[in-house]
Formats: structure tokens, C-alpha cells, sequence
């Protein structure tokens, strides 16, 4: 971790860990002790993940948390998002999600995100029709992923 480059130090970095790792229910990866060695990095365990992306200018998730449903978050930060996941999502999921969140494949492909992270949302568009569908009442979450569980395994 020591060669974390030099424009990354003037930024606060906060970890929200997930339950799991604390009851050693999903597996653990050493953040804890990896971010020792830097001051701008603190991990959190207890702050509702609500009251962090609050806090937030940007949000990096390795996965799609209920909270991305709000339509606010949409319209008021920007979402890097890891496209790969366990289930293969239909091509019009992905097309929308590439409107509502900053996709990245890989580490490698993150950290070119965060260096150029700036220009990359200056003039990102909001598309107001997938935020909305998505929020609202009319996009039934549960069958969507229930579909798509159906798909992957049958």
C-alpha cells in the first residue's frame, strides 16, 4: 500500500465494513491493518451507511446497497459503482445502471476513475427518467432481482 500516489493523501478516505466481518460470517480483508499506515484513512463499522454517504462527496461500492435507491443520492453525489458481481445481469440493467452510477470493471479501472474523478463527473449527465423509474413504486426491485435469480439458476 505505500505506493499509493501522491494526490490520493489530501483525500479523506472512509471504509464502511459490512456486519458480516465482524462476526466472521463473510470474509475478511485487512483494511483494518493496511490503513495504519496512512493518516487519511479511517474504517467505520457503526455509522449507518445512510449517514456516511450524507457526509460524502463520493461514494465507491463494490456492491448495490438499498441505499441507491434513494433518488436524492442520484441527483446529489456520484456513485462509483463495480460492474462485476456474482449474477449476470440482462444488458438493459447494465445499460441502465451506466446512467445511474459511474461503472468500473477493475482496481485498475477504479483508480483511473478516482485520478480523473473531477472531469469525469463536471458534466456528467443525470438521466432523470432511469433515476426516477428506478426510485419510484412503478420499478418492482423484488421481482427484478427474483427474475434474474430465476435466470441465473434454473
Amino acid at each position: 500500500m505505500s505506493n499509493l500516489p501522491d494526490d490520493f493523501s489530501d483525500k479523506k478516505i472512509c471504509f464502511k465494513m459490512q456486519p458480516g466481518i465482524l462476526t466472521g460470517t463473510q470474509l475478511y480483508i485487512p483494511l483494518l491493518e493496511l490503513s495504519k499506515e496512512f493518516n487519511n484513512i479511517t474504517i467505520e463499522y457503526s455509522t449507518p451507511i445512510s449517514h456516511l454517504i450524507e457526509k460524502s462527496k463520493y461514494i465507491i461500492s463494490d456492491y448495490f446497497s438499498s441505499e441507491f435507491i434513494n433518488r436524492e443520492i442520484h441527483y446529489k453525489k456520484d456513485i462509483i459503482l463495480f460492474k462485476s458481481g456474482p449474477l449476470v445481469l440482462p444488458e438493459e440493467t447494465i445499460e441502465d445502471m451506466k446512467k445511474m452510477f459511474i461503472l468500473v470493471e477493475s482496481v485498475n479501472d477504479l483508480k483511473e476513475k478516482i485520478e480523473n474523478i473531477e472531469e469525469i463527473t463536471k458534466n456528467r449527465k443525470r438521466y432523470n427518467d432511469i433515476i426516477e423509474y428506478y426510485s419510484s413504486k412503478k420499478c418492482d426491485t423484488k421481482k427484478m432481482v427474483s427474475n434474474i435469480l430465476k435466470k441465473e439458476f434454473i
